[in-house]
């Protein structure tokens, strides 16, 4: 079944790819780059998944976890990942942790889980 899903990520490049492989995937995705960008997105929409980079230019997406993961399933993606931050993403509500780069495989198993 297709899902809607929201990218926030900051890196343009991988924003992109990371659309493009959920729309392969037969999902509607969406990207934005930043916190303030999606914030609005979300007043609008409710994705069924939130793939959220660790680390934004207006925002920590560490600290966005508790606030999101009671609405959205939320799935971190960081290039910085270490043992204590996945815990403690997943004490804090995320569904699934991600170190980038993230395999084309590795991304269609988290976002079917």
């Amino acid at each position: 079944m297709a899902k809607q899903i929201l990218v926030i990520e900051d890196d343009r490049i991988l924003n992109r790819l990371l659309l493009d492989q959920l729309c392969g995937f037969g999902h509607e995705a969406h990207g934005e780059h930043d916190w303030k960008s999606a914030k609005a997105y979300l007043q609008q929409n409710d994705p069924d998944l939130i793939l959220l980079d660790g680390r934004l230019p207006d925002s920590s997406g560490y600290d966005l976890i508790p606030r999101l993961a009671s609405r959205y399933p939320v799935v971190m993606l960081t290039a910085y990942g270490s043992v204590s931050q996945a815990v403690q993403a997943m004490r804090d509500g995320a569904s699934d942790f991600m170190v980038k780069p993230v395999s084309s495989d590795e991304l269609g198993l988290v976002i079917e889980r």
